[in-house]
């Protein structure tokens, strides 16, 4: 009767380890896959690149409201607004994915957005005018979420998907960690504005690289 135990103790361990080990190797190869594939590489980055620039600039948007004596409840209203409008503008994005391509929704907006967030910099000291701008990127980024996630659930369909979403998860929660440190330093020495320019061109950069040199040709669109 012990024996049996033991035997089967040991036989349970023995599948266990090997459901482990194929478990194991099939993120592996999932892993190698996505390595080779530039189009989710991208998507892999995306959200930590965008990061970069809207982070910074998220924590200032909230310092800068109530450093203009303005009441609480014209604060509430004045972050509520940019929500409603990025909700209203994602409703439009099948339309706009049928007319420009996920190509122009899915690398063409973050570019745009990073371009808007550096213009904002002349405009940090006139509170609506910023506010405006961000609004816009909020809608921006809105419509590049809804196609982004079309186009991350399409390319991952034959891979290890909750393997890429926490890599992807951990990717944001590795930029913020790594950011907001370093934009606190830069603000106490440089200030905020030339430490936001500084993120919206690195953005810029990295963006115009990836899709000029690194995707090239690679196309977006849905099947």
């Amino acid at each position: 009767m012990q024996f049996l135990s033991l035997l089967c103790i040991f036989q349970f361990r023995e599948t266990s380890l090997t459901k482990m080990s194929r478990k194991q190797n099939d993120i592996k190869e999932s892993l190698k896959k996505a390595i080779k594939n530039r189009k989710i590489v991208y998507l892999l980055l995306l959200p930590s690149i965008i990061a970069i620039v809207f982070l910074p600039y998220e924590d200032y948007y909230s310092v800068i409201l109530k450093s203009q004596s303005i009441p609480e409840f014209e604060i509430g209203i004045l972050t509520g607004i940019p929500l409603l409008i990025s909700a209203v503008a994602g409703m439009f994005t099948q339309k706009l994915n049928q007319k420009f391509g996920y190509g122009f929704t899915v690398k063409g907006l973050p570019i745009l957005s990073a371009i808007i967030f550096s213009i904002m910099i002349v405009f940090l000291d006139h509170v609506f005018a910023a506010w405006g701008l961000y609004v816009l990127c909020e809608a921006l980024s809105n419509i590049n979420n809804t196609s982004y996630n079309s186009c991350f659930q399409k390319e991952i369909e034959s891979t290890s998907r909750a393997t890429l979403m926490s890599l992807r998860s951990f990717g944001i929660a590795l930029t913020a960690i790594v950011i907001s440190p370093i934009v606190g330093w830069s603000c106490d020495h440089f200030g905020f504005k030339l430490t936001f320019l500084t993120s919206a061109f690195i953005c810029l950069f990295i963006l115009f690289f990836i899709n000029l040199v690194y995707l090239n040709e690679e196309s977006f669109e849905l099947q």
